[in-house]
């Protein structure tokens, strides 16, 4: 959150220098992990549902156009350094190269609701990770979008797998669940976003 005189919305600290890595190649198959666009996609209840409006359809009109309107933080989405830090990149400003490279996704099973993942649930995780990865933490929570339980019950990762993560050079990290910190429902006044932040 912002203090009344914007200091705490600066501290941008730049990209971390990634080690040239020689081009990969797929060794499985592609996944799409996108959420359908529509208007019952997974979306943080604080925010609107996204409103689609055929403005023009065929054979009446030579095409066929429709209007959308939505926050851009619903659905499967990436969110860049300016979503909490004023000096950060916009998205368009985010270079190609942080999007792209090897993965790796980790299972993580037997989360409780609510349930902070902890570097303990990362075990053996850390000897296959390199410089520049991309992870992908598959906590099964994916099976309950639509529900209540999706929204205010999901698993978040510990500020200290966070930080562990961080030291361990990772580029992008991505997540089955509606945020990375703790639900919407479960926040208290004074929630600071701490693992987006790191």
């Amino acid at each position: 959150m912002c203090d009344p005189d914007g200091r705490t919305c600066y501290g941008w600290k730049g990209w971390r220098h990634l080690a040239e890595r020689a081009p990969t190649t797929a060794r499985g198959p592609w996944h799409d992990l996108s959420h359908p666009l529509d208007a019952n996609v997974p979306k943080v209840p604080l925010f609107p549902a996204p409103v689609f409006e055929q403005v023009m359809t065929m054979p009446s009109k030579p095409i066929n156009v429709t209007r959308m309107e939505m926050i851009v933080h619903i659905g499967t989405h990436l969110d860049s350094p300016r979503h909490f830090f004023l000096d950060g990149p916009a998205l368009e400003d985010v270079p190609l190269d942080r999007f792209t490279g090897r993965g790796i996704v980790w299972r993580v099973s037997g989360l409780g609701d609510a349930e902070p993942i902890t570097p303990a649930h990362l075990g053996g995780l850390g000897e296959r990770l390199s410089d520049g990865d991309i992870l992908f933490l598959n906590t099964g929570w994916h099976h309950h979008v639509g529900t209540s339980r999706y929204d205010d019950d999901h698993p978040v990762l510990a500020p200290e797998t966070a930080d562990w993560l961080v030291e361990r050079g990772i580029k992008l990290l991505g997540m089955d669940t509606p945020t990375p910190d703790e639900a919407l429902a479960r926040r208290r006044p004074d929630f600071a976003y701490p693992v987006h932040r790191r």
